[in-house]
């Protein structure tokens, strides 16, 4: 799938509709993800791409035009949705976040996460890390809560 496309898609319904449009679109785009995938998009200009995507945030209510007008080229180059996307990553970048997905609950990071996981797997793993009474984030959510744990 085309990752920097996709995320790229929920900023710009975010712009243009709200968070939760953007969360409308992200449930689409994955039910849809077989029209993102390599072979189905080998002879795709990336233009090809955003169209599609497009129509599925017509779909879910939001403007087509101003939709892909967060991605027109700007005179100085890039467009609107892109260099809001180039942001995070560069300030994913500077807190160490070099791949995804990279988890943080409570400002520690699980590396063991997955990819490929399941909404099962996630729901265990995150069930884990809150319910082990050792763990960093039981620390972190008792010394935020003044509860101390934390040192």
């Amino acid at each position: 799938m085309h990752s920097n496309t996709m995320n790229a898609a929920v900023l710009a319904a975010e712009d243009v509709g709200g968070q939760g449009k953007a969360i409308e679109l992200m449930k689409v785009i994955y039910d849809q993800r077989e029209l993102f995938t390599d072979d189905a998009t080998l002879d795709k200009t990336t233009r090809d791409v955003w169209g599609v995507v497009a129509g599925l945030a017509e779909s879910v209510g939001l403007d087509k035009a101003s939709f892909l007008g967060r991605f027109e080229y700007l005179e100085d180059g890039g467009s609107p949705v892109m260099k809001r996307l180039k942001h995070y990553i560069k300030a994913g970048r500077k807190q160490g976040i070099h791949v995804s997905p990279t988890v943080f609950m409570n400002g520690v990071e699980d590396g063991s996460v997955g990819s490929s996981w399941s909404a099962e797997e996630w729901q265990d793993r995150m069930k884990q890390l809150l319910e082990k009474e050792d763990s960093p984030f039981e620390a972190s959510v008792a010394a935020a809560a003044g509860g101390g744990g934390g040192d």
